[in-house]
C-alpha cells in the first residue's frame, strides 16, 4: 500500500518497514496525525523547504502536496509520477539527486538565526 512499486523495494527493506507497523502506538499515532494542527504553522517555516510526494501515493494524496507547497514560504515541490508514498525507496537514486541539487542551490549559513 504504501509502494506503487513495491517490487522495487529489496526484500529485507521491504521486512524493516513492515516491523514498525505492527507496533504499539503505530495505528493511535497515525489517527493523531490528522489533528495535529500543524497546518497553521507551517506558514512560520522559514529555512527553504524541499517537498518530495509519490504522484501515486494512495495514504496521503497529491492535493495535500500542493497544499504543503502553497503554505510554506519557499518551499520546492518535486512530484515522482510513477511512485507510491515512499518514494524515496521506490527512486532512490532520483530521489538523492533532487536532494543533492536542493541542498546545493540552498547552502545553509550556519551564522543565519533566521533559518529555522
Amino acid at each position: 500500500m504504501v509502494a506503487n512499486h513495491p517490487e522495487r523495494l529489496p526484500a529485507d527493506l521491504s521486512h524493516l518497514i513492515l516491523q514498525g507497523t505492527g507496533k504499539a502506538g503505530f495505528l493511535p499515532a497515525l489517527a493523531c496525525l490528522p489533528k495535529a494542527g500543524i497546518r497553521g504553522r507551517l506558514p512560520e517555516i522559514r529555512c527553504p523547504t524541499l517537498i518530495v510526494w509519490g504522484e501515486r501515493d494512495r495514504l496521503v494524496p497529491l492535493a495535500d502536496a500542493y497544499e504543503l507547497w502553497r503554505l510554506i514560504p519557499r518551499a520546492e515541490l518535486v512530484v515522482f509520477p510513477d511512485a507510491g508514498h515512499v518514494s524515496m525507496l521506490e527512486e532512490p537514486d532520483r530521489f538523492n539527486a533532487e536532494l543533492a541539487a536542493f541542498a546545493a542551490a540552498n547552502p545553509r549559513d550556519a551564522a543565519d538565526p533566521d533559518d529555522r
